[in-house]
């Protein structure tokens, strides 16, 4: 297997994690957007897996403006559509789940199509809503924990009833406010049209399969261990992230699309909090080896305004679903090295 985009054992890792599930997939036909994206790839190739273990097929219909040779897009279960998610009108394809992943999650490459990344979470949207009423299939908005902005420390961790501190008018809104409309227009479709429909709401998500030059943490940091360069960390390096190794998130993102009750959901992991300066120390123990590091000003073609901290609060998971996150940081931090090391 082609391991350019993810690692073998977190996809069987996946799947184990949701065994107890596997009969509630069998026959489910999914429709994914966002595709040939980083957490569409392995929804795929989750389902793919799971198809190994049935008679019953699981098939996916494909949409993304654009593929690469994946192995995945070459399974007779799965169907390409290459179209711009924004300009879907008709669809011949009956599902039961749609799982609307596309958009455009770097801030580096939001911030160059600010109006692009407004509509893909606003126009899309309401595409694939109607689709969802025509088709009676459940609907999955991919939201974002941008919509909180800038909390204040009494809302850390962040629960889903926080309403955020976001400005409307700065380098990070077209991103915060198309998912904040997005939602809302998932609210209303579900309210006055009774459409079935959950959110999720990813706290920093990483893991094989992010491109080297996405510029957020992990791929910016071991892009430049790859090119043995100092890690580079923006003004002080006191903003606070929790980090939720890849097989975590999909693991529970699944456990909602198949079996959850609620609207909402965060989707990360609740601790450790950690700042750069103290995300670099432990990559540094992790991969046991000297990693330096210098201190830079926001890049010009960056956001120059960013939340001081995020951390969600996941007791819905832990209710609902007994969800617990399994891959610690330190471990994180070595599958993710182990696979860029060899595809950065």
């Amino acid at each position: 297997m082609n391991e350019k985009y993810y690692l073998l054992n977190d996809i069987r890792e996946i799947v184990n994690n949701l065994k107890k599930y596997h009969k509630n997939f069998f026959g489910k036909k999914f429709l994914i957007t966002g595709a040939n994206g980083f957490l569409g790839k392995y929804f795929i190739k989750v389902i793919l897996e799971i198809n190994k273990k049935t008679k019953q097929k699981i098939k996916v219909l494909a949409i993304d403006i654009k593929f690469d040779n994946c192995e995945i897009y070459k399974d007779k279960n799965v169907k390409k559509l290459k179209k711009d998610v924004n300009k879907i009108d008709k669809l011949n394809f009956k599902c039961d789940y749609i799982l609307h992943a596309a958009g455009i999650p770097s801030p580096k490459n939001y911030y160059k199509k600010p109006i692009e990344a407004i509509f893909t979470s606003i126009t899309s949207t309401k595409n694939l809503l109607e689709y969802s009423k025509k088709t009676n299939s459940k609907f999955i908005f991919f939201s974002s924990s941008e919509i909180y902005g800038n909390p204040d420390k009494k809302n850390i961790p962040t629960k889903e009833n926080y309403n955020g501190n976001v400005s409307s008018i700065e380098d990070r809104s077209c991103y915060d406010e198309g998912k904040r409309v997005g939602e809302t227009l998932c609210y209303f479709y579900k309210i006055k049209q009774k459409v079935k429909c959950s959110i999720f709401r990813p706290f920093n998500v990483f893991g094989p399969g992010m491109p080297k030059n996405d510029y957020r943490v992990f791929p910016r940091f071991f892009n430049s261990i790859k090119k043995k360069q100092p890690i580079t960390i923006f003004k002080s390096g006191k903003q606070t992230r929790t980090f939720c190794y890849v097989t975590d998130a999909i693991t529970a993102m699944f456990l909602v699309t198949i079996i959850g009750k609620k609207f909402v959901y965060n989707i990360g992991n609740d601790k450790p909090e950690l700042n750069m300066k103290k995300l670099h120390q432990l990559m540094q123990k992790s991969l046991n080896k000297k990693i330096k590091s210098i201190n830079i000003k926001y890049p010009n073609n960056y956001p120059q305004v960013e939340p001081q901290r995020r951390c969600p609060d996941i007791t819905k998971l832990k209710k609902e679903f007994n969800f617990k996150n399994k891959v610690t940081i330190m471990e994180s931090i070595k599958r993710f090295h182990h696979w860029s090391s060899r595809y950065y």
